[in-house]
């Protein structure tokens, strides 16, 4: 099976992912995600639960 979304589309949400990723580091109750359709993709800040 293949995704729907193009080269370029797949290497901007894996800088997000990246990014988000960084942003998270050393905070424990702190998540960060890459959320909304593929044309607006941004990064949410949640909290972590337990």
């Amino acid at each position: 099976m293949k995704h729907d979304i193009s080269k370029e589309e797949r290497l901007k949400d894996a800088q997000l992912r990246k990014e988000a990723k960084t942003k998270a580091d050393g905070k424990e109750n702190v998540q960060y995600l890459v959320r909304g359709p593929v044309w607006d993709r941004k990064i949410i800040q949640i909290r972590k639960g337990k």
